[in-house]
């Protein structure tokens, strides 16, 4: 038996005479049931009281397990999901093997694309310094094709729209589709992260054309603040009029996931059940589900009001426990996914073809590595920058993060915050917000699935 995780095959481990309670095991108790939860596999099982304390004390005093003190089906399950492991340092090996194959995966791309940095709101949390009116060009689009094009390996391709605001350059979407689309015949889907300010029938029209599945639309609280943050000389309401074009878009293309996130600080964290309940009951049995989105420091903002990883997984576990609100934290993903930068395939590209690792990086001289010349093929400007992204503060050589239990929850967290702390150029928290709270996480997972059980 096979256990597959995001494209990775787990081998199930033998019977042998010494085996332990993995480290990457939690045993928690909730409404005095007992679970066993594995981070590696995402494995979560219910046991009886007696083998959670049997396997409590053996993990505790760290003493191999009596196998012939757990039943032979439970015994094997337990093994073949990695809960009992022969040796923790390759128990370790195996999960850093895990992620360095996810690197070196050539079947499938993520690109981002930005047609436009143009943007008509300038929201003070912006990691993009410069708004540049810039649009891409036809040769921009046909050496992006190329590029594409001419990948023998590629089987899947994802592409994320981004910008400034991608929805003002949808002609440029649209031609790069027109180019595209005919000579590629592999798995293609397609998001777009924007403020749906400039959705209309016609651009509804062009996302179904374009193939675009998903939507990320971006709102900074309840109508008063959104309308402080976001501000235009010809609309007197922006909230106003980015829910009317959501109606718009669950009328005219129904088939459309939103993915609506709602950036918080402890400014406006309050608003976030207010704003959850309205849109949730106005886009009810539609694919429209809402999301609390945490604003960070990326551009040295001096703010007190950012919420860090504690208090994020505090508020998120609270918006359950009293409000019955669930998040995407509490329904854990069941992949291995280590961030794309870390994958050569996966690049970013700006209006004018430079080529980037990181998204947050875009629009910054300094963090392009290289540009797609008219050929298709990415012409190298900056080796260091690519080595960086890829290879550069690796928590698989971090004796801290290898030895931690949640490795394979958050891959050492983001790669380009642990760059710059590596370079000392910031002190960001890096450890999951699962940490230290994986018992409340686990729980509210738990209730949430019987309660939709229930339904």
């Amino acid at each position: 038996m096979n256990i597959k995780r995001g494209g990775i095959f787990l081998p199930p481990l033998l019977k042998l005479d010494n085996m332990y309670v993995s480290n990457y095991t939690f045993l928690f108790t909730n409404n005095k049931e007992y679970y066993i939860f594995n981070t590696l596999t995402k494995c979560l099982l219910q046991i009886d009281h007696n083998v959670y304390a049997y396997l409590k004390q053996s993990q505790l005093k760290d003493l191999p397990i009596n196998q012939s003190e757990i039943q032979d089906d439970l015994l094997s399950i337990l093994r073949d999901k990695h809960i009992i492991c022969d040796d923790h340092k390759r128990e370790i090996e195996l999960c850093k093997s895990i992620i360095r194959q996810t690197r070196q995966v050539e079947s499938f791309c993520h690109i981002t694309i930005a047609p436009t940095m143009d943007c008509c709101f300038s929201c003070y949390y912006c990691f993009e310094k410069e708004k540049r009116q810039s649009y891409m060009t036809d040769d921009t689009i046909d050496a992006i094709c190329k590029y594409l094009l001419k990948n023998p390996n590629m089987q899947s391709l994802h592409i994320t729209w981004f910008g400034g605001e991608p929805l003002m350059a949808i002609k440029q979407i649209k031609a790069f589709w027109t180019k595209f689309k005919p000579f590629y015949k592999g798995n293609f889907s397609s998001d777009i992260i924007t403020t749906a300010f400039h959705i209309n029938r016609d651009v509804i029209v062009a996302l179904k054309d374009v193939e675009i599945s998903e939507m990320q639309i971006t709102l900074d609280g309840t109508e008063k603040t959104h309308n402080k943050i976001k501000r235009i000389e010809n609309c007197s309401n922006v909230f106003e009029k980015i829910i009317s074009n959501i109606d718009m878009i669950v009328q005219l293309y129904p088939q459309l996931n939103i993915s609506i996130r709602v950036n918080l600080t402890k400014s406006n964290f309050i608003e976030y059940i207010e704003l959850y309940r309205l849109l949730s009951n106005r886009y009810k049995n539609n694919r429209v589900s809402v999301i609390p989105g945490y604003i960070v420091n990326r551009n040295n903002m001096h703010r007190c009001d950012l919420f860090n990883h504690d208090e994020r997984a505090k508020f998120a576990i609270d918006l359950w426990n009293l409000e019955k609100i669930p998040t995407p934290w509490i329904m854990y993903n069941p992949d291995i996914t280590e961030c794309a930068i870390r994958n050569i395939n996966s690049i970013v590209i700006d209006p004018d073809g430079y080529v980037y690792k990181c998204w947050e990086k875009i629009g910054e001289t300094a963090s392009r590595y290289g540009f797609i010349d008219k050929h298709g093929d990415i012409q190298i400007l900056k080796k260091s920058v690519l080595t960086q992204a890829l290879y550069g503060a690796d928590p698989l050589e971090d004796e801290h993060c290898e030895r931690c239990p949640y490795l394979p929850l958050c891959f050492g967290g983001c790669p380009m915050q642990r760059i710059d702390n590596h370079k000392q150029i910031k002190n960001n928290d890096l450890c999951t917000s699962y940490k230290n709270h994986i018992k409340e996480w686990l729980c509210a997972y738990i209730e949430l699935k019987k309660s939709q059980h229930r339904l």
